[in-house]
Formats: C-alpha cells, structure tokens, sequence
C-alpha cells in the first residue's frame, strides 16, 4: 500500500512512525482460539477499539474464510468490554447468542463465522 507501512503484527502505520500505536498501547482482554487448526493461538485486545475482521486495517486479523474483512467491533472503556457485529456475513455470536451490540465479561465464549474463542480479561 503506497504511503504505509506495517508493524510487525501487520497493522498499518504512518512511514514517519517509528513506533506502531496499536502494539504500544495496553492490553486489557485476550480472546483464545477453541477451534480450528488455530486452537489455543491468543489475540490480544487493547485499550480502546479493535477491529476484527480479514482486512489490513484491522487491529485484530484473523485469516479464516467464515470471518468478514470488517466482522466485529471490541471497545474498552472504563473496565468494561463491549462487543458489536459490524454487519458480518454469518454474524458474531457471545455464548451461542446472536448479537448486535453487547457488554460481553470475562469467560464468555464468542463465535465469529466459524471460530469460537474464550474471551479473557484482566
């Protein structure tokens, strides 16, 4: 992509940054991979927002077929975790549940297309 680079999590960033801003900033949840060949990988979550999805921009990529370029939304915000589905094909699911927009908490279990995940928090 002309005028960006990308860290080494591949997230994109401004050329004249020498440092990335998603991977500096704190984490505060990680999701754990239950399924797939990818069982037991963490992604980890940041303060603020993290994007979900296949796209380049997103904070939190996951390369699978079931999971849109832009599926989901997490946000932290005063210690408290919410989960929204950003118009998916096959939908973004907190403990087997469909959802639009949600406070999700510690041990849930969230499905984006076809992996499942354990969310963890601090």
């Amino acid at each position: 992509m002309f005028g960006h680079k990308t860290c080494k999590s591949g997230h994109i960033n401004d050329p004249s940054w020498d440092v990335c801003p998603i991977c500096i900033s704190p984490i505060c949840a990680w999701l754990v991979v239950l399924n797939t060949d990818f069982k037991n990988n963490v992604f980890t979550i940041h303060e603020g927002k993290n994007k979900i999805g296949t796209g380049v921009d997103c904070e939190i990529r996951i390369l699978m077929e079931s999971i849109s370029r832009h599926h989901a939304l997490f946000i932290s915000k005063n210690s408290k975790y919410y989960l929204s589905d950003l118009n998916s094909l096959t939908g973004t699911y907190i403990n087997n549940r469909q959802i639009t927009s949600e406070e999700i908490i510690d041990n849930d279990i969230v499905k984006f297309g076809d992996v499942e995940f354990k969310f963890k928090c601090l």
